[in-house]
């Protein structure tokens, strides 16, 4: 049994990043399995551990095996700086979850399938910036620094990576008139990119797919 906990998932982005960035930042040493071979028998293994397998899971050293994403990145928040300081920022961070999770929805609709491709220009122009629009209000009425704590948080690192997949697909000047209509959001986006543990994972990361090329319209 290996002394460090095992991410597996598809060789691109999706929902493994925000996950690998706050292992990261963490300071977690994990072993990041990137495979294909999800359907040739990782599965099935897993679910004999844990009847709830998908992809993503995290394997931890006492075997123990935990699946879906926003649990395993929820269990990586506990562990270490990203967790919040108090009830209320729990609260806070617990009610954005439910926000991103309804933005990253829109987003998987302007994704799956090929042929989603035409819904790219409206998710951008209107879902991207209602969700934004709400973001950059409660951190406007709440007076943090970052989405819901005074420090980085797990919904932080997931806002970073839905961000950088909407600024990537974006001409320059649109992506700078996004950014300049909801500073506070994309401060945070800018901070996070810039923090020092995480700055080479995201260079690294830049040229790797956020979907799959072979069934997404974006990617």
């Amino acid at each position: 049994m290996s002394d460090k906990p095992k991410l597996t998932y598809w060789p691109i982005r999706g929902l493994a990043a925000p996950i690998r960035a706050a292992l990261i930042y963490s300071d977690i040493a994990f072993t990041d399995d990137r495979t294909t071979a999800w359907y040739d028998g990782i599965s099935e293994e897993i679910a004999k551990v844990n009847p709830l397998c998908n992809n993503p899971c995290l394997t931890l050293p006492s075997g123990q095996v935990i699946c879906q994403s926003w649990a395993v990145l929820q269990y990586v928040g506990r562990q270490g700086p990203l967790k919040p300081a108090n009830d209320l920022e729990q609260i806070r961070v617990d009610e954005v979850i439910g926000v991103l999770q309804e933005f990253f929805t829109e987003k998987m609709k302007a994704s799956y399938p090929k042929e989603a491709k035409e819904n790219i220009p409206s998710f951008i122009t209107e879902s991207c910036g209602y969700y934004l629009d709400v973001l950059e209000k409660y951190m406007t009425i709440n007076g943090t620094s970052f989405l819901a704590t005074a420090q980085p948080s797990i919904v932080d690192i997931f806002l970073t990576e839905q961000l950088d997949g909407v600024v990537l697909k974006m001409a320059p000047g649109e992506s700078a008139g996004l950014m300049a209509k909801f500073p506070k959001v994309f401060g945070i986006y800018a901070a996070m990119k810039a923090n020092p543990k995480l700055q080479a994972f995201y260079e690294a990361e830049k040229d790797v797919p956020f979907n799959s090329a072979a069934y997404a319209a974006w990617w």
